[in-house]
């Protein structure tokens, strides 16, 4: 198993956001009716978020944008995403002003993907 794969299966996995020693029922968020997520994969998704480039990964060093994280939130359920995660993701991934303005399909996608949830939201 790759670590795209191990970190996906965290993010999805039952196991993992019903497991009370993983999930650490201590934390203020566990079992809160508002959201589905534990601690653990909100920290995975605002690591995601915070890392829009490739700039910070010392392997690639580049200003390309990080398509593993754009794949990874495109493969999780919309719904199971805070709203504070989805207006996020509609800030993020903004066409330079100085290029040509396209966005990446995939950047595109999960920005559409987003926009489906019926919310307002502050971009």
């Amino acid at each position: 198993m790759t670590f795209p794969d191990m970190w996906l299966s965290a993010l999805q996995s039952d196991i993992i956001s019903n497991n009370p020693i993983v999930a650490g029922t201590n934390h203020p968020r566990f079992n809160s009716p508002r959201t589905k997520l534990t601690f653990w994969q909100e920290m995975m998704i605002d690591t995601m978020l915070d890392n829009e480039s490739n700039s910070l990964n010392p392997l690639i060093k580049t200003t390309t944008n990080n398509s593993f994280a754009i794949k990874s939130l495109l493969q999780l359920p919309i719904g199971s995403l805070h709203r504070k995660h989805r207006e996020r993701i509609m800030k993020a991934w903004l066409p330079i002003s100085s290029g040509p303005g396209v966005l990446d399909p995939a950047v595109l996608s999960l920005k559409i993907k987003t926009m489906r949830f019926p919310m307002f939201y502050e971009v």
